[in-house]
């Protein structure tokens, strides 16, 4: 059965249009270890925190850039 969708649907199918033609909305999370080297080490460990990184889109949690 076809439900006639909402507003709030509609607009959570728009920003899935958007990751779909590869408009993310970007965010850097950090994992746990780089972040215990870089309190731990300052400012070296600070190093290791950037190579624990990764880019994620906030909107459908896809793995982004390198």
């Amino acid at each position: 059965m076809n439900q006639p969708t909402g507003p709030g649907q509609q607009y959570q199918e728009k920003l899935m249009a958007k990751c779909a033609a590869g408009e993310h909305d970007v965010k850097r999370k950090y994992g746990p270890r780089g972040i215990m080297w870089g309190v731990c080490c300052f400012p070296c460990g600070m190093r290791q925190l950037e190579a624990d990184s990764e880019l994620r889109c906030m909107r459908c949690g896809e793995r982004v850039g390198g």
